[in-house]
């Protein structure tokens, strides 16, 4: 289980370093290339996708395998994972897919993101910052 650190990391992916080390620790299995020198690798069996800029960890989300203080965060209720953030300050946003289909994203100050589905878990787990 990858523990997520608020200081910019999960698990083995660190932010503002280089993505190409990981290429032989985890292997792609799967580029998505982005506008101009953006990237998204995800790496399937880690369940987590690093998003880059000329080749550097800006954001990483983790849809499995995550886990806070100890607590894994995907299935987790929104309610206890707020509880887990000890009091951080966050905005609550919503997000609309191109198919009308919306989800609530917890945005806290530190960079994570938790993204809510529709039976009120959390879902995924973003740090970072891709804007």
């Amino acid at each position: 289980m990858h523990q997520v650190n608020l200081q910019g990391n999960i698990g083995p992916f660190f932010l503002n370093t280089p993505f190409y080390p990981h290429l032989e620790s985890f292997g792609v299995a799967t580029y998505t290339p982005g506008a101009g020198e953006r990237a998204v690798y995800t790496f399937d069996k880690e369940a987590t996708a690093l998003f880059t800029v000329n080749g550097i960890i800006k954001g990483i989300a983790c849809a499995a395998n995550c886990a806070l203080h100890g607590l894994g965060l995907i299935g987790l209720e929104a309610a206890t994972a707020l509880a887990l953030m000890k009091g951080q300050r966050y905005e609550l946003e919503h997000v609309v897919f191109a198919d009308g289909s919306e989800q609530a994203v917890y945005c806290f100050e530190a960079g994570l993101q938790l993204w809510i589905g529709d039976n009120g878990r959390v879902v995924k787990v973003f740090l970072g910052d891709y804007n």
